[in-house]
Formats: structure tokens, sequence, C-alpha cells
């Protein structure tokens, strides 16, 4: 039907050359299309991410950073409180509570 319309490009087929079916349509050829697809959009994540990832040269500075500084001082209070019960400068009870007591300051909305 198409090759009836007096168009100069009605009958040529514009998807027909690979990786859209230059192959034929066999196995390899249909395993060739989606690793094609999966390596674009891999390609693409890849990108967004190293430009604004963390550390992109894209990403504004202060975009989703402001909890890294407070978990980073929790667990070095937390690491602290394992050393000094090593030591056994504390209890074991001490050290309990007292890290039952810090993990329950992350738990909590800052005002």
């Amino acid at each position: 039907m198409l090759d009836r319309i007096p168009l100069p490009l009605a009958a040529v087929d514009t998807w027909s050359s690979w990786p859209f079916g230059g192959y034929g349509e066999t196995i390899l050829a249909s395993a060739a299309r989606m690793l094609f697809v999966v390596v674009l959009f891999a390609g693409i994540a890849y990108l967004l991410r190293k430009l604004f990832g963390p550390g992109g040269p894209l990403r504004p500075k202060e975009f989703g950073t402001g909890h890294i500084a407070p978990r980073r001082e929790r667990q070095a209070r937390l690491k602290e409180l394992r050393r000094r019960c090593k030591r056994g400068e504390i209890s074991m009870e001490q050290y309990l509570e007292e890290s039952h007591r810090i993990r329950e300051e992350e738990d909590q909305p800052k005002p």
C-alpha cells in the first residue's frame, strides 16, 4: 500500500539499519539490540552520575550534604566508645547505655 503513495520516501523503510533490524530477526540481532540499549542507558546514567553525583562539577556544594558531618561525628564517638570499652576504661553496661543514647540522638529530627 505504501508503494502506491506518490511520496518520495513513503516506501523507504527508515528503520532497516542496525541496531533496528539490519541483521535480520535472529536471536543474535535481538541480543545485540538489547545490549545496545543497555549500554546507551548505562552511558547516560554514568555521565549524569559523574556530573551531578557526589563531588561532581555541576552539583551544588550545599545539595544533600548536611547529614554527612553529623553522621561522621556520631561514628567517631561510637568508635571512641568501643575503644574505651575494649581497654577496660568503662564497663560493658556503660558502653551499651552510652551507645544507645548516641543512636537515639541520630533518630531524632533536628529543628
